[in-house]
Order: structure tokens, then sequence, then C-alpha cells
């Protein structure tokens, strides 16, 4: 069983997993606690990502209407 809950045959077009297991657990905190210090630190970290705002690209500057090729404006928009 893998960390979807299903074994990783059932999902098409899935890669296999690996299935959790103590050591990999044990891996995961190390890492955690090595990275941010403590597991409440991650998750503070993890709360502030889901609530700062998204970042909004500005929309693209509007040119004149094409008036040549093939997908040209062909009368009154």
């Amino acid at each position: 069983m893998t960390l979807s809950g299903r074994d990783s045959g059932e999902v098409r077009g899935s890669e296999p997993t690996e299935p959790i297991s103590a050591a990999s657990v044990r891996r995961l905190i190390n890492e955690v606690l090595a990275r941010y210090g403590s597991i409440e630190a991650f998750c503070d970290y993890l709360r502030g990502l889901l609530d700062a705002p998204t970042d909004q690209l500005p929309a693209p500057a509007l040119t004149s209407p094409l008036t040549a090729g093939r997908h040209r404006r062909r009368g009154p928009a």
C-alpha cells in the first residue's frame, strides 16, 4: 500500500512509490527538524503558505487587431 492508499498498479500512469515504513517516517521527521528546527515551525511555515495571497501577474497589454494573416479580424467586433 502507498501513501494514496492504493497499490501502485491500481492507478494508471502512476510511478511505483515507496511504501510507508518506520524508516521513511523517521527520515522525513529528521529532514523537517534539520530544516525548520521543530515540527511546529514547519506547520507554521505551511500555514503561512496557505494564508499568503497569490501573486497575480499583470494582464498582457492589448495590441491593435491584426490586419493580415489567417486569423485576422474580419469586420467589427
